[in-house]
């Protein structure tokens, strides 16, 4: 099987070649690249595009993209125009499907909302093409992260598209048709024993609407409290599970770790920045840097065996009837 990869930017190209050592990679722009001279059987089984989204992305805070140096979506039509290609694989953000004519401001087009998206389903249907569109969740997939992308499909032929059936649904579902499990959550992706670094040891501030975020996230999963019986042998249960009786008072407030989205999201998405370790992450950027964790930690005041601090992971040491121990919030 003979694999073409192009693209302008060198570090993709080299990580594409990690990937398919087998692969033949031209490292230039697709514009300038003559499809019949690179494929000269002028026969393509299989077309993946990742075309540009001219107009917006949520990931830049819902600002026009006219600085992208992907290439145009009509380049797809040229390619299908010179070549026989048997099938088109397009990936996009979802907003790709608003796709219009924008104002002198650079801003779409309200009246003109996704014209140009339509034509170029159009124009793909009219070269001899079947076309659908779906958005898919990763989350669906298996993936720990709930990043939504639409994919187009366009084949030759008279045989229906076909799609992947989800794995995975938010809390898992049983019928006598479809069996799907829960969602994978953050936690089964996060590397535990990577140091952190405190908020306060920054030598920059955490921009307002971090810090908004961060008590979105403590308003929505913090101050969880648990019992904790006071004798040998004695377990952590959650206020709203039954207990065996308590000799000794003694209740303790714990917090759930969980993680906020750093950026990317408008005030009006505050609320929804922060999310629970048993959900999957948002979409993950390519930057990397666009998560935190947010957990507590168990420290004794006055005392001398916990002096960096206790993970709420961690066993405690021996809890006697007296207060030894505080909880630290992360806030």
């Amino acid at each position: 099987l003979d694999a073409l990869a192009i693209n302008h930017w060198p570090i993709a190209v080299e990580t594409h070649q990690q990937n398919f050592p087998d692969a033949k990679h031209l490292c230039m722009s697709v514009e300038s690249v003559d499809p019949r001279a690179v494929v000269p059987s002028g026969h393509l089984h299989l077309l993946i595009a990742g075309v540009e989204c001219t107009h917006y992305s949520n990931a830049r805070g819902g600002r026009p993209i006219n600085d992208q140096l992907r290439a145009s979506a009509w380049n797809v039509l040229r390619w299908c125009e010179l070549l026989r290609v048997d099938r088109v694989l397009i990936e996009n953000v979802p907003e790709f499907q608003s796709w219009g004519p924008l104002t002198t401001k650079m801003r779409p087009a309200k009246a003109h909302k996704g014209e140009t998206y339509r034509a170029f389903l159009a124009a793909l249907a009219s070269l001899g093409y079947a076309v659908e569109a779906r958005v898919l969740n990763a989350a669906d997939y298996g993936d720990a992260t709930t990043r939504k992308r639409l994919f187009i499909q366009a084949q030759r032929g008279k045989g229906p598209i076909a799609w992947p059936e989800p794995t995975h649904s938010r809390r898992g579902t049983v019928s006598l048709l479809r069996k799907s499990v829960p969602w994978r959550p953050a936690r089964d992706v996060i590397d535990w024993s990577l140091p952190s670094t405190s908020i306060f040891a920054r030598a920059k501030a955490l921009s307002p609407n971090t810090l908004k975020r961060i008590e979105a996230g403590l308003r929505r999963f913090g101050a969880r409290p648990f019992v904790l019986q006071q004798q040998s042998g004695g377990i952590a249960r959650l206020t709203s599970d039954p207990i065996p009786s308590i000799a000794t008072k003694g209740a303790v407030s714990l917090v759930e770790p969980f993680v906020v989205q750093l950026r990317g999201t408008g005030d009006g998405q505050i609320e929804d920045s922060a999310r629970s370790l048993d959900d999957p992450l948002s979409t993950v950027s390519a930057s990397g840097a666009h998560h935190a964790l947010v957990e507590p930690f168990i420290i004794m005041p006055g005392g001398a065996d916990l002096p960096n601090g206790r993970s709420v992971n961690d066993p405690l040491p021996t809890v006697t009837c007296s207060d030894r121990f505080a909880l630290v919030e992360p806030f």
